[in-house]
């Protein structure tokens, strides 16, 4: 029985989102020190904030542990490495990860 498997869209989708929050959040640290317009460091700051809050959003929403819903998956760009779930012990798997066992 082939179980649900997690959409590496969604894993990329989250990995970009906290780059451009993250990215933000330093892009607004050096406007604030470069003494530049205040309503252009609130507005990188805000875009910044509004970014890192899609990613925990699409975190809990879209990437949790498949068996028990518990955990949150982490998935990384590219397929090949297999992390599991600490509390039931399942295997992340994701839509373009290799079927269990070896199997084609």
């Amino acid at each position: 029985m082939e179980r649900k498997r997690l959409k590496r869209f969604w894993a990329r989708a989250r990995l970009l989102l906290a780059c451009g929050g993250f990215g933000g959040c330093l892009l607004a640290g050096v406007l604030a020190w470069a003494e530049a317009s205040k309503w252009v460091f609130l507005a990188v700051l805000l875009l910044s904030l509004a970014l890192l809050i899609a990613m925990i959003a699409v975190t809990l929403l879209f990437l949790r542990c498949p068996g028990c819903g518990k955990t949150v998956a982490i998935g990384w760009w590219n397929p090949g490495q297999r992390y599991y779930c600490s509390c039931c012990g399942r295997p992340f798997l994701f839509d373009d990860d290799p079927p269990e066992g070896g199997e084609k």
